[in-house]
């Protein structure tokens, strides 16, 4: 991906990177409702 980066408009990377970090919240999101559920 490191040629996608250096390719793509700023704009378009710091979309991508919030998606990737909305991502990785919402999965830890869903671990913790799986441990409560244990």
């Amino acid at each position: 991906n490191e040629r996608f980066v250096a390719g793509a408009p700023e704009q378009v990377v710091a979309s991508e990177k919030k998606k990737e970090a909305d991502a990785l919240a919402k999965i830890e999101t869903l671990k913790a409702s799986l441990t409560s559920l244990k």
